[in-house]
């Protein structure tokens, strides 16, 4: 009798065991779908869609530190910083070793200002590090954080003599060098990182301005009509266009890009006071004023600062 007894139990338990891990195994699977349909609608920029998705792969699977991470950057993307820091948060404890996320909580209360947090994020990063590459570059950013460009230069510098192909040790470095108005040491190292990311939009509209503020606008319209390929609705590749445009004599096509550039960021001074200029270039007085008019009632200082250099030169 006590060979039946098990020999009926094997079976059931057997039944038992299937069932509970086939229906964990369907959870995961599951929960991954949602996550790979997020992952989707991120890289086509539909982050309001990707939220929903990373959400439901979270509810039914809420013990993955990648399902929070991306989630929080969905939230960065979007400019939502409180969401992304407590998505980023949720992502480390979970997983202590997920360094990207302590790394964009460095770069968000950064952002925000609050610097001694950011600061705090980067030391973990520095300790945490096993590369000289990686604690030389956030070295760097506690550098940046402080004010030090001299310093923060050195060690991204110090970054990419390791690993040459240290992208964001070769962006800090050409900021680094725009920030001090250093704008042919800024191109040089811009486009060094171009070369490992051709299409990356930042880096070419980071160029753009640096050639803008050299004055070699053929330039600046070469790469920044690259720019417009990768992300039409970008306000500053449709600024620096315009004044490329501008210098170049092509006013129709100055005044155009500007247009663009002010449906992006309607309550920009800066642009309120080119498109005036544009305007007044081919004698459009009446709407020139609209804008000089516009861009005085967003900031009366920036548009008294133009005149003078305009007077002064």
């Amino acid at each position: 009798m006590r060979n039946i007894h098990i020999k009926v139990v094997l079976p059931i338990l057997i039944v038992v065991l299937t069932f509970l891990s086939s229906d964990a195994f369907s959870k995961q699977v599951s929960s991954k779908t949602y996550y790979l349909r997020g992952n989707k609608y991120f890289q086509r920029k539909k982050y309001d869609k990707a939220i929903e998705r990373y959400q439901k792969a979270i509810s039914i699977n809420p013990k993955v530190a990648g399902y929070y991470y991306q989630l929080a950057e969905t939230y960065r993307c979007k400019g939502l910083y409180e969401e992304a820091i407590t998505y980023y948060e949720k992502a480390t404890k979970l997983n202590k070793r997920y360094y990207s996320a302590y790394a964009n909580l460095g770069d968000i209360f950064y952002k925000k200002k609050e610097y001694e947090k950011a600061i705090a994020y980067y030391k973990i990063l520095v300790d945490k590090s096993t590369k000289e590459s990686k604690a030389h570059f956030f070295r760097g950013k506690i550098c940046e954080v402080k004010g030090d460009t001299d310093g923060a230069i050195n060690e991204y510098k110090k970054a990419i003599k390791h690993n040459s192909g240290y992208l964001e040790a070769l962006c800090g470095i050409a900021s680094g060098y725009a920030g001090k108005g250093e704008f042919k040491k800024a191109v040089n190292y811009y486009l060094k990182a171009k070369q490992l990311r051709p299409y990356s939009e930042d880096i070419l509209v980071n160029i753009g301005i640096a050639y803008s503020e050299l004055k070699e606008f053929d330039k600046v319209l070469k790469v920044l009509l690259v720019a417009l390929k990768v992300n039409p609705f970008n306000g500053d590749t449709r600024f620096y266009l315009g004044r490329a445009y501008y210098e170049t004599g092509e006013i129709e096509q100055a005044i155009k890009q500007t247009k663009e550039a002010l449906k992006t960021n309607p309550d920009s001074p800066r642009i309120h006071f080119s498109l005036g200029l544009y305007y007044d270039k081919i004698g459009w007085s009446d709407m020139a004023a609209v804008e000089y008019q516009e861009a005085m009632r967003l900031d009366r200082d920036y548009v008294k600062k133009q005149l003078q250099e305009i007077n002064g030169k």
